[in-house]
């Protein structure tokens, strides 16, 4: 298992000031979003808890300050806990995912979190969506001939009538 680099250090604490408008915010149209969720899957809830470590992770969240969605970049993933994931983003910088928003003590809101696929993960959707597709041709092949086949007893039957009229 690899260990996560020793000079982490948490991105609250860096002195960072927040621009007014950040990359992550460039990113919250629905186009963006889905070029930037090619290649990732999202995790069911109940599933949250058995992702691997160092998977690279995006995840949708509440704005708690506008009530919308909010698509964030993400990064690898460090720690799975039952409230938030521990992230790893730029420069080995770390913050964390929570994986609710409350309103008092009540849930308002799951985390979508989706996991960048591995190699072997997209070659095996790709298997999949070959032999799906391989499947309709059949299906669809199947359907041709058997209307041909049909339509060849049919003409034999006509062959046959035509035969008897003519002897």
């Amino acid at each position: 298992m690899d260990l996560p680099p020793t000079n982490l250090r948490r991105l609250n604490n860096d002195g960072y000031i927040r621009p007014k408008k950040t990359y992550t915010d460039s990113l919250q149209s629905n186009q963006a979003i889905e070029q930037k969720l090619d290649q990732f899957v999202e995790i069911d809830e109940k599933d949250i808890d058995s992702i691997p470590k160092n998977s690279f992770i995006r995840y949708i969240k509440l704005d708690p300050k506008t009530g919308d969605e909010k698509f964030v970049t993400g990064g690898l993933l460090l720690r799975i806990t039952p409230q938030y994931l521990l992230l790893m983003g730029k420069n080995n910088g770390t913050f964390c995912a929570q994986r609710y928003t409350y309103k008092g003590e009540k849930v308002i809101y799951k985390t979508r979190f989706f996991k960048l696929l591995s190699k072997e993960e997209r070659l095996q959707e790709q298997l999949v969506d070959t032999q799906d597709n391989a499947n309709n041709l059949i299906k669809k092949y199947e359907e041709v001939l058997k209307q041909q086949q049909e339509e060849i007893q049919s003409l034999k039957k006509i062959i046959r009538k035509i035969k008897k009229k003519d002897t």
